[in-house]
């Protein structure tokens, strides 16, 4: 799916945002969304049940309360709300939208792909796990970024004050 993917995701929204399109979207670790956006879950208005993992995504996207109120009535929302809720993460004009997501995927590529990895990996299983279980992920995880090549190439960009330039395909 998805959220297995171990490179971050982006989903750019731009006109009406409903059913199969809306409900992969959630699965994106970033979404955006244009200001004439319009959103809508209508299974409770069709005598239909949502597909596509939305009853577990999108609580977990924005709460249980306003997953409720937008299943449950099935009404139709703007991207201002979107944005309050959190179900995007930014608005923009809609002659701006791909500009935006452009920028924001080429700031996720120029990071590290091992520490990107980690850290979805963990995000991924956070509300299956303990605070305990987390910690001793989050220890280990770092201890094992401090072997590859991508810590190394960090603290020396840091130093030489220069942006990173990782190599590191996948983690070690």
């Amino acid at each position: 799916t998805v959220t297995d993917l171990n490179i971050p995701t982006i989903a750019a929204f731009n006109g009406f945002a409903v059913g199969f399109g809306l409900e992969i979207a959630l699965a994106a670790d970033i979404r955006l969304a244009t200001s004439e956006c319009y959103f809508m879950f209508p299974e409770a208005k069709r005598g239909l049940l949502h597909t596509n993992g939305v009853l577990w995504l999108l609580p977990r996207l924005i709460g249980l309360a306003a997953s409720k109120e937008m299943l449950l009535s099935g009404s139709k929302f703007d991207s201002n709300y979107a944005l309050n809720c959190g179900l995007v993460n930014s608005v923009y004009p809609a002659n701006e939208l791909m500009k935006n997501a452009k920028l924001r995927a080429k700031e996720l590529a120029g990071n590290s792909n091992a520490s990107i990895e980690l850290i979805k990996e963990n995000l991924n299983r956070t509300y299956s796990m303990s605070l305990d279980e987390m910690l001793e992920a989050e220890t280990k995880g770092f201890l094992s970024m401090l072997q590859t090549k991508d810590f190394q190439e960090g603290i020396v960009s840091f130093l030489d004050k220069r942006p990173p330039n990782f190599k590191t395909k996948k983690r070690a």
